[in-house]
């Protein structure tokens, strides 16, 4: 090691945080890189993409409001995708050139992590200003797509099929499809039809509430055991959730837990008793036959793409496609197939409108009974979720890749000019205004060049030269 490496003090060019940063930069490159890979490879990734692309090419002015940076997601995922896992290896660039002391891979490390730091800082930039602007448009835009009068007047407007009880439901609407209706219709069209909005409000989040029945506060304001569907037979905990998510005016339900069972691929699960939370009687053999026996008559009714993007969507809901999805739906109803009765379990006090969402506020205390409440869609979960993640890592990949920039210029300073310690205009003006600060100069961290010279012939020389000065 170098004598000036000897020198331990906290100057930007000390050799430790050159090995530090990089592999700082090195791993937090490969998290953020998996991270981006998972964000891209989630089926809420591509429809909500798809969203932004119709929506900002065809009907934005209406009822998107996204600016024309939001056609380019896809690009800025891909970026970012690649810059993360440049990082990764500019971080091993750098731990390397440190150790062996390689001006040329130093000068690769601090300038590629410069440009790495100023393409974060871009994606970090476009983070904090246009994406809550596209969460919210996600947000509202899908949630509203699936309340429950909403989605049956889209889901009429579209043709989609539908049994007698839902025909019974979208009498209870009484509204026509306005001209903003009719062109959110058109970007369901669009973005998939019937098929794609089976998709997004098929599959909700759940929040768990509290223990017991579910109540909700009523109009008086006072708290009332919600009105709710019971099971005739038990069923699994995954088979209530997955009937809440297919009814159109559930809005949670309440799990009574009676035993555990071995589930269909071997794990463990909670059979019990399921109630429902809807004011609306749900047909006998309803859930999920109904819904098994209507994929076949669905088939075929994805509607003809519009030229709004027709390379990415046609790819995207192709028939293939779309019998692939059809598919992965039998698969996930084949393990709640059998078809189970509901009974009305308690009236409660039922809503002035049974298409207006309640709000479930907690239980009451029931043991063995848990109550939980419908939120917002998967993909808008998924969605929000990925871009707070975003957001944290090219934050934190920013700081990094600039310390990182910042230690490695000063390194390869010490490196060709052989000294350490403070430098630059700044420090010179501060000394020649203060000089009354104390700092120990640099002179004391010269590099001694040449074989060096030990102690003894220090000592040897010093000799010689007092004897003939004494001469």
């Amino acid at each position: 090691m170098p004598s000036w490496e000897k020198v331990s003090r906290c100057y930007p060019d000390n050799p430790w945080f050159v090995r530090i940063f990089s592999v700082c930069i090195t791993v937090t490159g490969c998290v953020a890189g998996a991270n981006f890979l998972h964000i891209a490879s989630l089926e809420s990734y591509d429809i909500v993409s798809d969203m932004y692309e119709v929506q900002s090419k065809g009907a934005s002015e209406e009822v998107g409001y996204l600016p024309p940076m939001s056609q380019s997601v896809r690009y800025t995922t891909v970026i970012c995708i690649i810059a993360s896992f440049a990082m990764a290896l500019i971080g091993v660039m750098g731990f390397i050139g440190q150790m062996t002391h390689s001006s040329t891979r130093l000068c690769v490390y601090s300038v590629g992590s410069l440009i790495l730091a100023l393409i974060m800082a871009w994606r970090l930039i476009f983070a904090f200003t246009t994406v809550p602007l596209l969460d919210a448009v996600v947000d509202r835009q899908v949630t509203e797509w699936c309340l429950p009068a909403n989605r049956l007047l889209y889901s009429r407007e579209l043709g989609c099929a539908g049994g007698q009880h839902y025909l019974e439901l979208e009498q209870e609407v009484g509204r026509e499809c306005g001209p903003e209706c009719k062109s959110r219709v058109a970007v369901l069209r669009d973005v998939g039809g019937c098929r794609f909005l089976n998709r997004i409000c098929e599959d909700h989040s759940f929040g768990f509430v509290g223990k017991g029945m579910c109540l909700y506060e009523s109009d008086t304001g006072s708290l009332v055991t919600a009105p709710y569907q019971k099971s005739v037979q038990p069923t699994t905990s995954s088979c209530c959730k997955l009937a809440c998510d297919m009814i159109i005016t559930c809005r949670g339900y309440s799990f009574e837990t009676q035993k555990e069972v071995l589930n269909w691929h071997g794990g463990r699960e909670l059979e019990g008793a399921c109630s429902v939370v809807t004011s609306q009687q749900i047909p006998t053999g309803g859930v999920p036959g109904r819904r098994l026996g209507a994929l076949g008559s669905m088939t075929g009714m994805v509607p003809q793409l519009t030229q709004v993007n027709p390379g990415m969507l046609a790819a995207k809901y192709s028939q293939e496609q779309d019998k692939e999805w059809e598919q992965t739906l039998k698969e996930m109803y084949t393990k709640c197939e059998n078809p189970w009765d509901f009974r009305e379990g308690s009236r409660g006090v039922k809503p002035s409108d049974p298409l207006t969402p309640v709000q479930l506020v907690g239980g009451d205390k029931r043991r063995q009974t848990a109550c939980w409440q419908k939120g917002r869609p998967r993909v808008v979960e998924e969605t929000l979720q990925g871009n707070m993640f975003t957001c944290v890592f090219a934050s934190v990949n920013t700081a990094l890749l600039l310390l990182a920039a910042i230690t490695g210029f000063f390194y390869q300073y010490a490196l060709a000019t052989k000294r350490r310690g403070r430098k630059g205009l700044a420090f010179v003006l501060r000394q020649m205004l203060c000089p009354c600060i104390s700092y120990n100069s640099n002179r004391t961290r010269k590099l001694v060049h040449g074989d060096g010279i030990s102690d003894s012939e220090s000592e040897g020389s010093f000799s010689s030269t007092s004897s003939a000065s004494w001469t």
